[in-house]
């Protein structure tokens, strides 16, 4: 029978691979419409299919109060806000400046899991995130070299990354009263999809949706929907057979296969440049040390 951190890696590693892919093709469907009717449009195709599973396979004995709550602050912090900032940066900054970032995302959750959770990450865990925030910072702080972005709206990614950090922490705790990813990864999308319903009306007209009836729209974002959600189920996997210090940090190399995909894809939209490739190998490098003694 296969070790529940084998398990945990191997998803964490999908969710990886399918988060890489999903951030270059936000930045593709941008030329058809914004970042928030993407996330709409992923929503409106992905979220009927996971509530039909999640009906399928529901047990009496899931109907816990404190586990649907978890579950809803979860989907609060990560889906309504890290997943709105992640494609407002995508379209803002480049997946080459975002993705890289995003992998901050461990320093945060690792510290709120040694807090909430009791967990105690070793010296070659620190320093696994230290080379993480200076991969980031050198990628923050490079010349250009033909790659227009704006450093003012850097924030961006950094709102994603916190969201992402409690978010990791609040489905941990959730799979203690309901054990399913599934079902987990439903309710909290619902959860976000609801807060972004009650946020529509005090966004700026700019932020709200717009060309939903683009088809090319929803080609590109109705896959977005259709891989995030099985990148999001999966994570909810990994996190149900690992800590947080086994997760996060494998889902953080995502950089490595949205630099691939940028290269083959984005070569209109995206520049690949030396400072990009460094910046982005020491941030999964250490991202490998943080999770190197589960390996």
């Amino acid at each position: 029978m296969l070790s529940a951190n084998f398990l945990a890696v191997f998803f964490a590693m999908s969710t990886s691979v399918l988060f890489g892919l999903l951030s270059v093709l936000v930045r593709r469907g941008g030329l058809y419409a914004n970042s928030m009717s993407g996330i709409f449009i992923g929503l409106f195709v992905s979220l009927p299919i996971m509530c039909i599973v999640s009906y399928a396979i529901w047990k009496e004995e899931w109907w816990n109060l404190n586990g649907i709550v978890l579950f809803c602050l979860a989907g609060l912090a990560g889906p309504a806000f890290s997943r709105v900032f992640l494609f407002l940066s995508i379209n803002n900054l480049g997946v080459s400046v975002t993705m890289p970032l995003v992998a901050t995302t461990p320093l945060f959750s690792s510290v709120l899991a040694y807090i909430f959770l009791s967990e105690r990450p070793g010296p070659l865990i620190w320093f696994g995130t230290f080379m993480i925030v200076i991969g980031s910072a050198l990628l923050s702080y490079r010349k250009t070299n033909g790659q227009n972005w704006e450093r003012k709206k850097i924030w961006m990614v950094f709102v994603s990354t916190i969201g992402a950090g409690f978010s990791f922490v609040l489905r941990k705790s959730a799979f203690s009263y309901i054990p399913d990813p599934i079902v987990g990864a439903t309710i909290s999308c619902i959860t976000g999809l609801f807060v972004l319903c009650t946020l529509l009306p005090v966004l700026p007209k700019n932020s709200r949706p717009d060309n939903m009836k683009n088809k090319k729209a929803w080609v590109f974002y109705g896959s977005c929907g259709l891989i995030n959600a099985a990148g999001f189920t999966l994570n909810f996997a990994a996190m149900s057979h690992g800590d947080v210090s086994i997760v996060a940090p494998l889902t953080c190399t995502a950089p490595v296969f949205a630099i691939l995909c940028s290269y083959f894809l984005l070569k209109d939209l995206e520049k690949i440049t030396l400072s990009i490739c460094i910046a982005t190998a020491i941030t999964v490098t250490g991202a490998i040390l943080i999770s190197w003694k589960f390996l």
